[in-house]
């Protein structure tokens, strides 16, 4: 084993070891309420701007009442064209109040750039909803950044 008490520096107990560098966001979709009306739509949605110098490295979605749509349309999360979640359909079982969702990037190495990084125009974190509005439902998206300038 290598000694690195040498090169560590050691931090008094009044200064943090870490500059606090994590942070969860958090976004409120609800599907019934008219302000979120144009999110029932088909489409890809911007559901949160990454900040410039930050990086999203996961989430979580909860399902506080039950999604429904007009047909067995699916739901999926994405930062550009990368995959968050799975296309989960938004009828039968799926969706249902209560469900966790984990926002986790599908290629685990990131060779593919999959972590959400806005290093000078803020990528998006989307939801994307296929082919038919949702009728109904409201979900919990949290979201956690790590600050990469705090450093």
């Amino acid at each position: 084993m290598a000694d690195m008490t040498s090169v560590l520096k050691l931090v008094p107990h009044s200064e943090p070891a870490v500059p606090n560098v994590l942070e969860w966001r958090s976004v409120d979709l609800n599907f019934g309420a008219t302000a979120n009306a144009a999110m029932k739509a088909a489409g890809t949605h911007n559901i949160l701007t990454i900040p410039v110098n930050y990086v999203f490295v996961g989430g979580y979605v909860l399902v506080h009442t039950k999604v429904a749509s007009t047909s067995n349309d699916t739901i999926q999360f994405k930062v550009g064209s990368d995959t968050w979640t799975a296309a989960i359909a938004a009828d039968g079982t799926e969706w249902d109040a209560g469900d966790v969702v984990a926002l986790t990037p599908n290629d685990y190495d990131d060779t593919a750039g999959t972590l959400g990084f806005a290093k000078s125009a803020g990528d998006t974190l989307d939801m994307v909803v296929d082919d038919h509005a949702l009728t109904a439902g409201r979900l919990l998206l949290y979201a956690c950044l790590i600050d990469i300038h705090a450093w």
